[in-house]
């Protein structure tokens, strides 16, 4: 499954983003983590909605960068740059919250979860892993 992003995501920003994180690996492909759910509905319906939440903080971290480039001193833009900063911090809680109950549930089904340990030392790391498992799966950028 491929994402498709919003045709007002700035692709300047998106590339620059997409090259920062080149040198970053994926702790887990998204077909890794697609073959861990064979099997299971519950567990690919869980994936789907780790990918719809990576997808919708990486459109987070790409409005805020866009933002930050413009700001430049200028306080109307600070505060729209608090305010997307805010909703990027919210919707980074609400991904961390849907990998870990991800994770959960494969430990619960007996499939390996061990990836979670390097995912799981900071928020750092949950950004990584979020974006760079959505830039390896978004279409036509």
């Amino acid at each position: 499954m491929n994402f498709d992003l919003p045709p007002e995501i700035d692709k300047e920003v998106l590339s620059g983003l997409k090259s920062k994180f080149a040198s970053f690996k994926s702790v887990k492909t998204a077909e890794d983590l697609e073959s861990l759910c064979e099997g299971s509905e519950i567990l690919k319906e869980m994936l789907q909605e780790v990918f719809d939440q990576c997808l919708k903080y990486t459109e987070t971290v790409i409005e805020f960068n866009k933002i930050l480039q413009e700001v430049e001193g200028d306080s109307g833009t600070m505060e729209t740059l608090n305010r997307i900063d805010s909703i990027r911090k919210g919707t980074h809680d609400s991904t961390i919250s849907t990998i870990n109950a991800f994770s959960r549930m494969l430990a619960k089904e007996g499939r390996d979860n061990s990836w979670m340990a390097d995912v799981s030392q900071s928020r750092a790391a949950y950004t990584r892993f979020a974006l760079t498992l959505t830039f390896s799966r978004i279409s036509n950028t």
